[in-house]
């Protein structure tokens, strides 16, 4: 296959150029920044600096043509909130994922997302989406309690590009949810207002079509550990893990929706999973299917064409995802905690860690990061100067 993967979000695209090119396919990658590391990957045949989300509409599809035509890639993955909007204006062109039609876009709102949930028996948080402004001051002194505020799209498109905020805000009053709803609506997003909810955080992935799950993979999100970036996993054809499975199935089926489909669950002490976001493209837990031997990548892109997908290989259950970087600096933070992180390590487990074959991605990240600090330390010194 000839894939292009629109790969400004790092973390995902990096893992799924890797993927691909370690199949034998050729793989392009197009980010808005010519000093994205994804771009100095051995991984990539192709490389393509794309108009970022103040483009227009017109102006972007321009590019994607451009490349396609010159590459003759077969098919285009999403990485990025930002990716899918501009993928929808794009349904009759070359295969992606996601292929969304306008009635499938249900999926996407996380308001219309209440009323689909409700027809399929999937638990969701009681959600309040206002028709107006003027409803949000009702809203606000109706909820008792903390509350989630979170735009019902997290990226639209508009005549001056596609605006995107990403995750929500935790409210517990009722000028902090006014706050969080004004700084949405400022940003040109339409914000809701759910109940929150407790429970153990899961994610979960499948690949679906014609009423067939291909793939699929459920991990608990283990709390106390870096950055909350242990994943370990569960069975997915059994107790909680095969509940999530269920669910999104019978979402994905309701809005005859196929393809990649990811979401994240709270899991309460007592009850069914409660879906709390749903996205129809490759995600932030990209990599550890990969490591898992899940091809998830390569099975998204397949799907797409109408190819087989790859054998899903035996799970294992209960090994855990390590991110090598962020262990390595959530222990040298704090020395005591080492003990705590060891205690996770199992000899099944998974490790995220730079190739020794293709470093020069992280080379790249470490020199902008490195940057970026020097520039945030310099700025500090000066404000301290100014107001001594």
């Amino acid at each position: 296959m000839n894939v292009l993967v629109l790969a400004d979000r790092l973390e995902v695209g990096l893992p799924a150029c890797r993927a691909l090119a370690r199949n034998g396919h050729v793989v392009g990658a197009a980010t808005s920044t010519r000093s994205s590391p994804v771009l100095a990957s051995r991984a990539i045949d192709h490389g393509h600096i794309f108009p970022d989300r103040s483009a227009s509409q017109e102006v972007w599809r321009s590019a994607l043509h451009a490349a396609v035509s010159e590459f003759a890639y077969d098919v285009v993955l999403a990485c990025h909130d930002v990716d899918v909007v501009r993928l929808l204006d794009h349904r009759k062109g070359i295969p992606s994922v996601p292929s969304i039609s306008p009635l499938q876009e249900v999926i996407l709102d996380k308001a219309a997302l209440a009323s689909l949930c409700s027809h399929v028996d999937v638990a969701y948080p009681r959600t309040f989406a206002p028709s107006s402004r003027s409803d949000y001051a009702d809203i606000a002194a109706t909820v008792v309690g903390e509350a989630v505020v979170k735009p019902a799209r997290p990226a639209v498109a508009t005549n001056v590009g596609v605006v995107h905020m990403a995750g929500s805000t935790l409210v517990s009053s009722r000028r902090s949810m006014m706050s969080a709803v004004e700084r949405y609506l400022a940003a040109g997003l339409w914000p809701i207002i759910q109940e929150r909810v407790d429970g153990s955080k899961v994610q979960a992935a499948i690949i679906r079509r014609s009423g067939v799950t291909s793939c699929q993979l459920v991990a608990l999100v283990e709390l106390g550990t870096p950055a909350e970036a242990t994943l370990r996993q569960l069975d997915s054809t059994a107790g909680l893990g095969a509940d999530c499975v269920a669910a999104l199935e019978r979402l994905a089926d309701r809005a005859s929706y196929e393809g990649i489909l990811q979401a994240e669950f709270l899991a309460p002490v007592s009850g069914k999973p409660v879906l709390i976001d749903v996205n129809p493209r490759l995600w932030g837990g990209l990599s550890f299917a990969e490591l898992v031997g899940l091809e998830m990548t390569e099975c998204a892109a397949a799907d797409a064409l109408g190819r087989p997908t790859p054998v899903i290989p035996v799970e294992l259950l209960g090994r855990r995802y390590h991110h090598v970087a962020r262990e390595i600096a959530y222990v040298t933070a704090s020395p005591r905690r080492l003990p705590s992180v060891v205690s996770q390590w199992s000899s099944g487990d998974v490790w995220d860690a730079p190739p020794l074959t293709d470093l020069r991605p992280h080379l790249v990240q470490g020199w902008q990061q490195m940057r970026t600090w020097r520039r945030r330390r310099l700025a500090r010194k000066s404000a301290t100067r100014s107001t001594g």
